[in-house]
């Protein structure tokens, strides 16, 4: 994990020290790095100022500003690093967009923030300001369920190794060889068991069966090759980061990403998944995939979400 050297950690606005800030200051006193603590609030009503306007009131936007800068760094200090320079910041907009602008404007190559709390799995992600910064952040950001262990027993890669070598594919490989990097430094650091996941597909499977005219010994024959295809590109990319793996900790699976990823990691009691939230290139640019999201949507662990180089965010500075 020596990658990050600039990191930014999101308090949650509740006053207090979380394990998502001690793993912050953790990682940046190992990486001799950067650490700075935000928060961000909404701009001030303008009905409120105007109410206040008349009166002899403090002016209300420095007084709130106070408040919150006391409570970050009172955060800060509850948390204690003597060694380790924290820096606190306060910034007043759209949550996810003030984010984003502090990462373009500092130069942040890690986000952490805790997992948003609801109801259920989806509020963990999904119209959050967490899955916001999930799609448009241009740098890794970590998402930490609460409540979680100080160190990840288990650690979960999802890799989607290239098969051919168009320039989406070209993306996609850049993509996974920062998902094996960050799992596998990772996994040494905390001690943890690390299990590499990819799920794959015969191209339109049920279509080839039912109408193509092609026998079932046909259709079986192709399916043997894209599994040998797909083990091949999978040991090929993993044998570079993490030899000793055993077979029981590699799952080459056939199905849809989307299901099997979380089956799997309710399964073996995985506590962080490491994974690309960004599939294809498209008019657009980068986009995260639908796969990406409806694999987050079902998950209920911490999560580090990696894009590729040349992601270019659609926030922009002012």
């Amino acid at each position: 994990m020596q990658r990050f050297k600039n990191i930014m950690y999101v308090d949650n606005g509740s006053g207090t020290e979380s394990e998502a800030l001690h793993r912050a200051i953790a990682l940046a006193s190992n990486n001799n790095a950067r650490l700075k603590v935000v928060e961000v609030i909404e701009e001030v009503p303008e009905e409120i100022l105007s109410l206040v306007r008349p009166k002899k009131f403090p002016n209300l936007k420095e007084l709130i500003s106070r408040i919150y800068m006391e409570n970050l760094d009172r955060v800060v200090s509850a948390a204690g690093n003597q060694e380790l320079q924290i820096s606190t910041k306060l910034l007043i907009g759209k949550t996810f967009i003030e984010l984003i602008r502090e990462v373009l404007r500092e130069n942040h190559d890690l986000v952490i923030m805790n997992a948003a709390t609801g109801g259920g799995l989806k509020e963990y992600f999904f119209g959050t300001d967490t899955m916001h910064m999930i799609r448009k952040c241009p740098c890794p950001v970590w998402v930490i369920k609460q409540k979680q262990r100080s160190r990840y027993s288990k650690i979960l890669a999802a890799i989607d190794p290239s098969i051919s070598n168009d320039e989406s594919d070209k993306v996609k490989a850049g993509l996974n060889k920062k998902i094996m990097e960050l799992s596998t430094s990772l996994a040494q650091r905390e001690g943890s068991e690390l299990h590499i996941i990819h799920a794959w597909e015969l191209y339109l499977e049920t279509t080839l069966r039912n109408q193509s005219g092609l026998s079932k010994s046909e259709i079986d024959e192709l399916i043997n090759e894209t599994r040998r295809n797909h083990e091949t590109k999978v040991h090929e990319l993993i044998k570079e980061y993490s030899s000793g793996l055993s077979n029981k900790q590699i799952h080459i699976l056939k199905g849809r990403a989307r299901y099997l990823i979380p089956e799997v990691a309710e399964k073996l009691g995985i506590e962080l998944i490491v994974m690309g939230t960004v599939s294809r290139i498209g008019v657009a640019g980068l986009i995260i995939g639908n796969t990406a999201e409806e694999t987050l949507d079902r998950v209920d662990c911490s999560v580090l979400a990696v894009k590729p180089d040349g992601f270019v965010t659609p926030v922009k500075l002012q």
